[in-house]
């Protein structure tokens, strides 16, 4: 019997929950019912029915229940309480009495179990999903490429076990072709059903899906495979198969990559997917990708294949077709195979030659993409080219042999093989047949063996020579044969006697031979004789010149004598000195015989020498020694002990012969004893002025005393002389009135016309005193250019009339007066005074300026209705300037500040204006006349008459300056409108039809990626990064991010580094100019607005009226904003930082250090220039740091061999106390040359602006001009004579040179043609220091190279400069 139930798995949920808490209840029950077992179990009959089918609920869940097994619940057991088991081959399922899928086609059985009888009865289980999966079907748009792929959705009941899955059944496709339809290509119906694994069918659904057309933008092209990528192709892999090759023999698309499709599937949720577009098997897109190898040949063994791709799509009735280009590259870039034969061993050849022929063999090598090119062969001083094996001729020893293997792409290998060259022959022994032999001081003689050698040699090296005695010799008495040693001793015992000893010679491979030598010893030293040391004594020691042996005495054969004597006198201290006197020694090898005598040279004053002699003869010789015994006076005379008369000071005139001696005192001696004899003399010398001193005049009297008991010799006149002593007596006079000035000190204005440099300033005054006659003051006055403190220019001189007069450059100045009198009273007064050129400045007007009026909305309704243009002083200025180069300020009004005026509509027409010119440093005025033809070509003054608008802006950098020569295009277009901006930066796109278009304005620019960008940029990230100084203006942050990571780091430093250095020749990307909307406005402020999508365009939605659009022009790397826009390069006049070095002459081969020094104190922030020396004579080495730490990074060498290198450095950090101040002469960098040739190094070296321009920066970033000079002198800077190269140079306009001098004086600077006649000449008045001039073109009046020459305080240098129009 079979039964299907259906249950819940909820209520079921509810049962086990409830069977689980009375579980406990049930089991007392059960107890309390046992003794009435068979009455209960004669009550409860079960029968359960045969075949139970159950099927799964939409959980894919089912609990088996009591009801749904017994046959009849009711009346079988009333009130029956159940226990189901669920059983699977007799045990438990885990999910029992709940089952799942995992149920479904297994043999199960069913356990009920009455719980109070405990009568079972079973039944078998079929377990079944009868429920539909439920399909849902869409109507979307996707591409065309992805339609096999669409599929409606499936959701089924049981979809846990792995395989069982559900399957859709395409019952329909209807595909209608869309022709000609621009964004679609088919529209796809189709009709779907869903069934499980166990068979449910849903009922059909049917989708709609809107295929789109083939987007040939969204082709990606495969990459190239190319060495450049790093993805070239290995030849080997070709070769041995290991790659997968196309029918031509070619690397097959599977390897090499294919174009893909990119796509968007779906945007909620977004689903972008790839396909490959070869080879295509989809049938609904109309497109077929096909590809042709062209062979390009082999090329530096690069075998190169253009793969060209071509995806066509077929729509209305035509071809489009995109076109992919790939390169594939197939090298060579592994070396041969190479074994070399193994290691031998030869011996040498002899015949007095240390080395042996040696015939190598080959090795074996192959290559497994070519031939092997050729095989060379290295060995110890020789090369075999060409040659696998051959005849090579080695030294003795071991040798490394290098066979290296090269094939035809380059690519070598090598291995090394050793052949040992064998010596095995003896040396020929040569050696004096005679030798005579001196016993030396110590009765002894070591011979060393090679004074017996008389040429030995040997094939090879000999080693050592070594000698004994024929027999045992008396020296060592020890009766044994001597050994080989590399001496022979003999001794006194020898001596007259003829020895014969063994010479023996051996080379280093231990062959050996030797020869007999007959040695004649001989005794040829003299004796010796060392005499007590030399003594001194004070002259209260007692001498007895009969017993002089207490000072010393000689010991006859010995050298190391023993005994002494102390003597004790009065020492220089005052106190008592114990002198411990050592005896001598006479000393010879054999025998000796000694005399002795003395000789007294003492003075008068018991002063002087005994000089002692003692002489010491043996049979060779004789030798003398002697002691000299100074006896002084260690208590002269103590010049301290004189007291001198005493210093005067007078007040009034006094005759200088009226103060004698006996009025102003003699010196009187104290202390003076027999062994003293004193003299005293005086000399007057009269000073009626000192510089600087407190008198009107003064005496100075000189005593002189001398002690005839002291004296000592001087070497320069070769006699004695005595001591003396020497004291000035002074004798004043004096009163302290000051001198007295006369003349005007007010500040006062010199005008000059004559000059843009300097000019004349009269600066006379004049002094009196009270008692110094004027003709006799002294007087100084001091020249403070640009009132610093500084003091430039000073002079000297006598007379009551001080004229400072001269001319000065331009500026503020001072003047100092000082005055003194004889008295040395001493006065000083300051006067300023400015010298200016009063040339008013040159107009010079643009005749007529034509203007078009920009349309405007006044009123806000959308609609132009007005147009207004504002006009620049600086549009209708041609080249307004000033004869000296000062700054002018244009406006239209003697009031500066109007630069600008404003026209409308009513303004149409001629409009006269005038243009003033201002002298910016002196406030002089110029002007000239013009007009303005204002005009309406856009018709915005026809109010409410537009059919046509314009599209205009503004395209402006940094603060606001215009920015032309910028193309500027119009997308949405037809056809796309370009024009460049103007000089003003503004652009207009006329005539415009007010249709309601799309339209998009964009800039671009090309230009060298170097414009702006200078090492001062480097400073101003760094600041940046550090937080030093923060940038904040949104533009310059765009403009620090050089790299495009949107982040600034360390890393934007490096690419601007190299940029600069040369190194690089593009930013990445090859993006130097960013342009962004003006109208947007950023929200974040630092570094976060890089992640904002700022707009790079204007966007005009609809366009109904005319637009203005403005974009702001960002060049990248220039952060300080030195780049302004404009074309011609423009004479600036800066400061100069000068780099110095000493003069130095070279020679071939030579290594040279050049140390680069500063010439002034300079706060420095960085620098950048070009080296440039002469490869031809010198080669570059290296570079080391000094005190700038300049390395790798900080240089570019990438045309070093050109004789060019660029340095770019910069401090490191700049915290508030950052000391950037260096040092004059202190070593910023030292470079290090190989000479090439002859030369001068000044002739060879120079910084200019070759490749990097040349620039310092202040502790401001101010720009300063840089150049390097060459001393003449091994001083310091501060007193070197130095003339520094020309700044900026080539030049147009103006240019400065700058030099050093060792003290004040004229310096005359001429200038010559390659002719060498001369252009121009000026007489400079120098001081001390550094010094520059400047030289405008006009005042050379040529072009092309000329040179330059200064000549001053003896000395002369010239220099190189070139003048171009």
């Amino acid at each position: 019997m079979e039964k299907t139930g259906f249950t819940s798995l909820r209520l079921s949920g509810k049962n086990l929950n409830w069977f689980a808490r009375n579980s406990l209840t049930l089991a007392i029950a059960l107890l309390s019912f046992l003794t009435q077992g068979n009455l209960i179990k004669a009550q409860c009959s079960l029968a359960c029915n045969g075949k139970v089918q159950i099927s799964l609920d939409q959980n894919c869940q089912a609990i088996v229940t009591a009801a749904m097994v017994i046959n009849d619940t009711l009346n079988a057991c009333p009130g029956g309480q159940y226990v189901v088991r669920v059983l699977s081959y007799k045990k438990a399922i885990p999910t029992s009495p709940m089952v799942t899928e995992n149920e479904i086609g297994k043999a199960l059985q069913v356990e009920i179990t009455e719980v109070i009888s405990g009568n079972k009865c079973w039944g078998d289980l079929v377990v079944e999903d009868k429920l539909a999966p439920v399909i849902t079907c869409h109507n979307d748009t996707v591409p065309c490429f992805f339609a096999a792929v669409r599929k409606p959705t499936v959701v089924d009941n049981c979809t846990l076990i792995a395989g069982r899955n559900d399957s859709l059944v395409l019952l329909d496709e209807q595909i209608t072709p869309l022709t000609c339809n621009l964004f679609y290509i088919k529209q796809v119906i189709r009709t779907w059903m869903a069934i499980d694994y166990y068979g449910n069918k849903s009922a059909p659904c049917k989708d709609t899906i809107l295929l789109k057309r083939f987007d040939t933008s969204k082709v990606k092209c495969p990459y190239d495979r190319t060495l450049l990528n790093y993805s070239a192709i290995n030849c080997k892999d070709i070769v041995y198969g290991r790659i997968k090759l196309d029918s031509k023999g070619h690397p097959h698309p599977d390897v090499t990559g294919v174009p893909l499709y990119c796509d968007t599937v779906s945007k909620s949720p977004v689903d972008v997917d790839t396909i490959k577009l070869w080879p295509i098997i989809d049938i609904y897109c109309n497109v077929a990708t096909t590809y042709e190898d062209i062979d390009l040949g082999t090329i530096n063994c690069v075998h190169k294949i253009m793969r060209m791709w071509t995806i066509r799509e077929w729509w209305c009735s035509t071809e489009r077709v995109r076109t992919c280009i790939q390169i594939l590259e197939i090298v060579d870039n592994e070396a041969p195979y190479l074994h070399c034969p193994y290691s031998f061993e030869v011996t040498t050849d002899g015949n007095y030659r240390c080395e042996g022929t040696v015939t190598l063999p080959p090795a074996v090598v192959f290559d497994s993409c070519g031939k092997v090119s050729r095989v060379d062969i290295e060995y110890p001083g020789g090369f075999l080219k060409n040659s696998n094996g051959g005849r090579v001729v080695l030294p003795a020893g071991s040798n490394a042999v290098t066979y290296i293997a090269y094939d035809d792409c380059y690519n070598s290998s090598s291995c090394t093989i050793n052949v040992e060259v064998v010596d095995k022959t003896a040396p020929v022994v040569v050696c004096d047949r005679e030798t005579v032999v001196a016993i030396s001081l110590d009765g002894r003689a070591h011979v060393y063996a090679k004074t017996f050698d008389d040429g030995s040699y040997d094939d090879c090296h000999i080693d050592s020579f070594l000698v004994r005695r024929m027999v045992d010799g008396p020296c060592d008495r020890d009766n044994v044969l001597d050994p080989f040693l590399p001496y022979v001793e003999f001794c006194c015992e020898d001596v007259g006697k003829k020895i014969m000893v063994v010479f023996r010679a051996k080379d280093k491979h231990g062959n050996y031979n030797d020869c007999m030598v007959e040695v004649e010893v001989q005794d040829k030293i003299k004796p010796i004789c060392k005499a007590p040391d030399n003594i001194t004594i004070g002259c209260d020691v007692h001498v007895d010149l009969n017993n002089l042996n207490v000072f010393g005495k000689v010991i006859e054969n010995t050298t190391q004598p023993t005994g002494y004597n102390t003597i004790t006198f009065w020492g220089p201290n005052h106190d008592s000195v114990h002198l411990t006197i050592h005896n001598g020694y006479a000393y010879d090898n054999c025998s000796l015989k000694t005399s002795s005598w003395y000789v007294d040279n003492r003075t008068q004053c018991n002063v002087g020498e005994i000089i002692r002699y003692w002489e010491v003869k043996d049979n060779n010789g004789v030798d003398t020694c002697k002691q000299i015994i100074t006896i002084e006076n260690y208590h002269p005379f103590d010049f301290e002990d004189i007291i001198w008369p005493l210093d005067t000071i007078l007040t009034g005139c006094l005759d200088p012969n009226t103060l004698t001696v006996e009025k102003m005192g003699r010196p009187r001696a104290i202390n003076e004893d027999k062994c003293d004899l004193l003299g005293f003399s005086s000399e007057d010398q009269v000073f009626h002025f000192v510089n600087g001193s407190d008198a009107c005049y003064k005496l100075i009297r000189t005593w002189k005393a001398i002690d005839w008991c002291q004296f000592k010799y001087n070497t320069a006149t070769r006699r004695y002389e005595y001591y003396t002593a020497v004291h000035q007596q002074i004798i004043k006079v004096h009163n302290t009135v000051d001198p007295t000035f006369h003349g005007s000190f007010a500040d006062t204005t010199f005008c000059t016309l004559d000059s843009c440099t300097s000019g004349i300033a009269t600066l006379i005054v004049d002094a009196t005193d009270d008692c110094t006659p004027a003709n006799e003051l002294v007087w100084e006055y001091f020249i403070d250019l640009n009132r610093d403190g500084r003091y430039e220019y000073t002079s000297k001189g006598v007379g009551g009339t001080i004229n400072a007069s001269g001319r000065y450059k331009l500026g503020k100045h001072r003047v100092k007066y000082t005055i003194e009198d004889k008295c040395g009273n001493k006065i000083a007064r300051e006067r300023d005074f400015t010298i200016v050129n009063c040339k008013a400045p040159t107009p010079y007007c643009l005749v007529g300026v034509a203007i078009d009026l920009m349309p405007m909305d006044s009123d806000g309704d959308g609609k132009v209705d007005t147009a207004m243009i504002c006009v620049w002083a600086s549009d209708v200025d041609k080249g307004s300037y000033h004869p000296c180069g000062n700054r002018v300020v244009l406006s239209f009004s003697q009031d500066t500040t109007v630069k600008s005026r404003c026209f409308g509509c009513s303004d149409l027409g001629q409009q006269n204006v005038t243009l003033w010119v201002t002298d910016a440093i002196t406030g002089l005025q110029s002007s000239c006349n013009t007009f303005v033809e204002i005009q309406d070509n856009n018709h915005a003054c026809n109010k409410g008459n537009l059919k046509n608008g314009t599209v205009s802006g503004l395209i402006s950098i940094n603060s606001n300056l215009p920015l032309s020569n910028t193309e500027v295009s119009l997308e949405g277009s037809n056809p796309m409108l370009t024009q460049i901006s103007k000089a003003n930066g503004s652009y207009a796109f006329i005539d415009m039809p007010l249709n309601g278009n799309q339209y998009t304005v964009k800039a671009n620019r090309t230009s060298d990626p170097l414009e702006g960008v200078t090492t001062a940029d480097i400073v101003k990230i760094q600041k940046h990064i550090l937080g030093k100084e923060s940038v904040t203006d949104p533009y310059k942050i765009i403009a620090m991010d050089v790299n495009n990571s949107k982040t600034i780091t360390s890393a934007d430093i490096a690419v601007l580094r190299k940029l600069i250095l040369g190194t690089v020749s593009t930013l990445p990307e090859n993006r130097n100019w960013i342009f962004v909307d003006k109208a947007y406005k950023f929200i974040d402020t630092d570094d976060q607005l890089l992640n904002e999508n700022y707009p790079t365009s204007v966007s005009i939605n609809k366009f109904n009226q005319s637009y203005i659009g403005n974009l702001q022009a960002i060049k990248l790397g220039d952060i300080n904003g030195s780049y302004n826009g404009l074309n011609s390069a423009s004479t600036r006049n800066r400061e100069s930082m000068n780099l110095v070095t000493e003069e130095a002459n070279f020679s071939v081969n030579e290594e040279i250090t050049v140390p680069v020094m500063i010439a002034q104190d300079q706060k420095l922030a960085g620098f950048q220039f070009t080296l440039q020396f002469d490869e031809r004579k010198l080669q570059l080495t290296d570079i080391a740091g000094g005190i700038c730490n300049i390395n790798k990074d900080n240089t570019g060498w990438q045309r070093a061999e050109e004789g060019l290198v660029t340095f770019s450095w910069n401090y490191g950090s700049f915290a508030e106390n950052d000391n950037s101040a260096v040092r004059a002469n202190q070593v910023l960098f030292t470079l290090k040359f190989k000479a090439l040739s002859t030369g001068t190094l000044s002739n060879t070296l120079q910084i200019n602006s070759n490749i990097t321009k040349a620039e310092a920066y202040d502790a401001q970033l101010n720009e300063m001009e840089i150049g390097l000079g060459f001393r003449t002198s091994n001083g310091t800077a501060n007193s070197s004579f130095v003339l520094y190269q020309n700044q900026p140079n080539p030049f147009s306009e103006q240019t400065r040179i700058g030099f050093d001098m060792p003290r004040a004086s004229n310096a005359t600077l001429s200038v010559y043609d390659l002719n060498s006649k001369l252009v121009y000449r000026v007489v400079l008045n120098a001081v001390k220091g550094y010094n520059s001039v400047e030289i405008n073109h006009s005042q050379l009046g040529v072009t092309g190279v000329l040179y330059y020459q200064l000549d001053a305080v003896g000395y002369s240098q010239t220099r190189r400069m070139v003048v171009i129009k």
